[in-house]
């Protein structure tokens, strides 16, 4: 009895350690990533966000415009609409409490909750581990952007997009 049971806790606390290693990077929203993100001496890269479209998005969809472009859809109501949120608030679904951030930092970067932290942040290889997705070159980037920047949207028209003139209103740089 003793045995068995020793095996039985055993692989309990072995479950556990496995579900652990192989847990989901959770989103923590815009609001975390200010913290570190909005000075000037390191690229103000929240107040570059604060200033674009992307965050605004969420609120576009609460718009009669957005009603009426749903409307021809077939959409009821954009900003509940999975069609609409899977590019106007990426990770809503995931973290319904975050959609108003539209197009957040994590859109592009990736959940943070496991690379957040400042001793892991300092490490870029550690915060990859971690989740943090950064692009190699602006091809990447440009890939990433055309998912939901595409011509051939079947919701609505996004008109001409012009990576090069998007990325330079949008480019957020650490500063070396």
């Amino acid at each position: 009895m003793k045995g068995t049971l020793r095996i039985f806790l055993i692989l309990v606390v072995g479950i556990a350690f496995v579900s652990i290693a192989y847990s989901q990077h959770t989103y923590i929203g815009v609001d975390k990533c200010k913290i570190c993100h909005k000075s000037e001496a390191k690229g103000n890269q929240y107040g570059k966000w604060l200033e674009s479209k992307h965050s605004k998005a969420y609120e576009s969809l609460t718009t009669p415009k957005a009603g009426e472009i749903g409307g021809k859809a077939g959409i009821a109501n954009p900003s509940e609409s999975e069609k609409c949120m899977s590019c106007h608030s990426p990770y809503g679904k995931e973290a319904p409490s975050l959609k108003g951030d539209g197009v957040g930092c994590e859109a592009c970067h990736g959940p943070g909750s496991d690379y957040k932290a400042m001793n892991i942040m300092k490490d870029r290889n550690l915060a990859k581990q971690n989740g943090l997705i950064l692009y190699e070159n602006e091809d990447a980037i440009k890939a990433h952007c055309l998912k939901c920047h595409k011509k051939d949207n079947p919701y609505h028209s996004v008109g001409d997009f012009d990576f090069s003139t998007a990325w330079k209103s949008i480019s957020h740089k650490y500063p070396k």
